[in-house]
């Protein structure tokens, strides 16, 4: 089953009431290539090359920074 997670992502957008300035896109080349808006979506590879690394910040364990930043790296 393919999911069409560009198309999700800006369904969700359309039924929210508090919209991003963009949206940072990573294609997936090997399962399937979004369609993007060039005013609205931006390539991963691209915002990667305009920006500069940023040293790490220390937050509290249950900083929600922190939770998003290893949400899915748990294996739980």
């Amino acid at each position: 089953m393919l999911f069409r997670y560009k198309d999700i992502l800006n369904e969700a957008i359309a039924t929210s009431s508090v919209k991003p300035l963009h949206c940072i896109i990573y294609q997936r080349y090997n399962v399937e290539v979004a369609e993007l808006d060039p005013e609205y979506d931006m390539l991963w590879e691209d915002a990667m090359v305009m920006s500069d690394p940023h040293p790490c910040v220390p937050v509290e364990a249950n900083d929600p920074l922190y939770i998003l930043y290893t949400s899915g790296t748990t294996g739980t």
